[in-house]
């Protein structure tokens, strides 16, 4: 029996190894790129991980590294900590993907708002500052969705104009399958609040601004936005990443 409980342990340990020292091409190939995870070049092994020139979710990165726990890779699921290094998004954070979907957790950094969903140029490539992102995704969508964000989009373009936009704040919940982030704001001049859906689809948004003089009346216009029914309202789309 002892000879039967070492052969065990031997081969445990045999498999422990080759997972340890298996090269992150392997990870990426079997888990992640089925995933939408993909990357022009990959390094280390599946325990650290650097992806560079990297698609993530259809979006472009510059470099994405990565600390994989072993245990779940032996069930089957991969849980990593990961850092993005982009211009246009630094993020740190925790993910795991699995058979049944995937999960984004402790997710904190920076994400500049997207150029490509129609946003006006005054507020496109701002940065939107996020705070403990917690996002889990089934195959029938989001499933539960947390955190909070701001940007300072709008109050950067008003200084720009001498006049004082506000700060927009907010946080994320699931709406149907989709991730919407409701934002809001106030200053002396002006009151904004919207929302913006993320999901298969893509992206769409809109805002209203409810001005309380005519000095922000005339920048709003130059902001994209425009007058509907006694309020100034905006909105937009983007396209679906990949």
């Amino acid at each position: 029996m002892s000879r039967w409980i070492m052969a065990a342990l031997g081969a445990l340990a045999l498999l422990a190894g080759l997972i340890a020292f298996a090269p992150a091409r392997m990870a990426h190939d079997v888990w992640l790129r089925p995933n939408g995870v993909s990357a022009y070049a990959v390094e280390g092994t599946v325990w650290r991980a650097g992806l560079h020139e990297a698609t993530v979710r259809g979006r472009r990165v510059a470099s994405v590294r990565t600390e994989t726990r072993l245990l779940p890779l032996l069930a089957g699921r991969a849980e990593t900590r990961f850092e993005i290094a982009d211009p246009e998004l630094r993020l740190t954070g925790q993910a795991s993907v699995s058979r049944s979907g995937w999960a984004l957790g402790e997710a904190s950094g920076m994400a500049r708002l997207p150029r490509d969903a129609g946003l006006p140029a005054a507020l496109a490539g701002q940065p939107l500052r996020v705070e403990g992102l917690a996002v889990r995704y089934s195959q029938t969508g989001c499933e539960t969705a947390s955190g909070r964000a701001r940007t300072g989009a709008l109050a950067a373009a008003g200084e720009r104009h001498g006049v004082a936009l506000p700060m927009l704040e907010g946080g994320f919940a699931c709406e149907g399958r989709d991730v919407i982030l409701r934002l809001s704001g106030r200053s002396e001049l002006v009151g904004v609040e919207g929302w913006a859906r993320i999901g298969a689809r893509g992206i769409d948004w809109s805002f209203e601004a409810v001005p309380a003089g005519p000095d922000v009346a005339v920048l709003l216009p130059a902001l994209g936005f425009s007058e509907q029914e006694g309020a100034w309202r905006i909105s937009g789309t983007g396209r679906a990443a990949g």
